[in-house]
């Protein structure tokens, strides 16, 4: 998946609880486009519950043009929590979401292969209450061209499920149009075949 793809991402923050012999998960998922984003929604986590045991959490986000990952075990056994965790969401291929589980320790101990069940139990059971909700990743692409030009430009527009957001009419028509990312070089080829290059894709402001 690049960033220039379509992606399901969670509509809203959500959080459940389950009990495993004894100790609590608290799971909360949050929407989270950047690392920042994920780590101020991971200290509001650690602020609510300040006495828990540990505060492990998995994440997948954008930097700039590029997707990161990042999981912790907080304190649990090397590779038996945030991994776990970050599996589940990248099983589900999710994007743009932070989950943190809190655990409060209920005195019996349940080994790395019971720490790997309850994480990722406590992660599907968080996402499985959440919606899921598509997002697709827009351009801004300027076009200007002249009147008679109009129909065959606002055809491609529509071809391409493009939406004009800003609009001034002089000697040449300039429109900015709103097109998904993922299909933007075809866009502007298509509109220079179909005017024979009679257009111009430039900032016009």
């Amino acid at each position: 998946m690049s960033f220039e793809d379509d992606y399901n991402s969670i509509q809203a923050s959500v959080g459940t609880e389950i009990k495993i012999k004894g100790s609590r998960f608290i799971a909360d998922a949050s929407p989270t486009e950047t690392a920042s984003d994920a780590e101020t929604f991971l200290a509001s986590i650690v602020n609510a519950y300040p006495d828990a045991t540990h505060h492990c959490y998995a994440y997948r986000v954008f930097a700039d043009r590029n997707i990161i990952e990042r999981s912790s075990d907080a304190g649990e056994p090397a590779g038996s929590a945030g991994a776990p965790m970050l599996t589940v969401i990248r099983g589900r291929q999710l994007l743009a979401v932070t989950v943190v589980v809190t655990r409060y320790f209920g005195g019996i101990k349940l080994g790395i292969g019971g720490l790997i069940r309850a994480y990722t139990e406590s992660t599907q059971t968080v996402l499985d209450k959440c919606k899921i909700v598509q997002h697709i990743h827009q351009s801004i692409v300027p076009i200007s061209f002249p009147y008679e030009l109009t129909g065959a430009v606002m055809h491609v527009i529509s071809e391409y499920q493009g939406q004009i957001i800003e609009s001034k009419y002089e000697i040449l028509t300039h429109v900015n149009v709103q097109i998904p990312l993922r299909v933007v070089d075809n866009f502007k080829k298509r509109l220079i075949d179909s005017t024979s290059n009679r257009i111009m894709i430039e900032p016009w402001n």
